[in-house]
């Protein structure tokens, strides 16, 4: 956190796999534009029940929100902690709960290693009697294979700056 005269200016970094956000979102906008086009073409819009006034407006609403969410996915460190924004939904981690954070294999595709940052953090558990360690896997979508390209994925370049940042928040502490 930096203060610039009375105002105080967050700090925030972020990690985003382009490629396959905008995959995301394009294939999220095409279902808008199928459910447009059943709503305006008028040959499809003579045949259209009730059902069919209600859904492709529904649809079109929704594939314009996942669009949005879609834009949006990825790592996000803030000055009070991680917010991992994930397809359908979102989760904060503050930086007290954060243990180390790494890059480690979780998969594959073809001949390709997929990597992910790897977030472990304390969680309390349900009766509140002690904190476990949990360990959650942020699928960044960076496809990179073993050697040199590693280093270069997002899934990398995530957990080092979520390590940086960590370390730079226990440093403050």
């Amino acid at each position: 956190m930096d203060t610039v005269g009375s105002r105080v200016r967050r700090r925030k970094r972020a990690w985003r796999s382009w490629l396959w956000n905008v995959a995301l979102a394009v294939g999220m906008l095409v279902l808008v534009l199928i459910s447009l086009i059943g709503l305006t073409d008028p040959v499809e819009r003579s045949h259209l029940d009730a059902f069919g006034w209600v859904l492709y407006p529904l649809l079109t609403v929704l594939g314009l929100a996942a669009a949005v969410v879609a834009l949006r996915m990825g790592l996000v460190a803030t000055s009070e902690g991680i917010v991992c924004r994930l397809f359908p939904i979102s989760m904060r981690i503050r930086w007290a709960q954060v243990e180390p954070v790494s890059c480690e294999e979780t998969g594959g595709w073809l001949f390709f290693p997929l990597y992910a940052p790897v977030i472990n953090y304390r969680r309390p558990t349900k009766d509140g009697a002690a904190e476990r360690i949990a360990s959650m896997q942020v699928q960044a979508g960076s496809l990179a294979r073993r050697g040199m390209f590693k280093r270069q994925s997002v899934a990398f370049r995530a957990a080092t700056g979520l390590a940086e940042e960590l370390a730079r928040y226990r440093a403050e502490r």
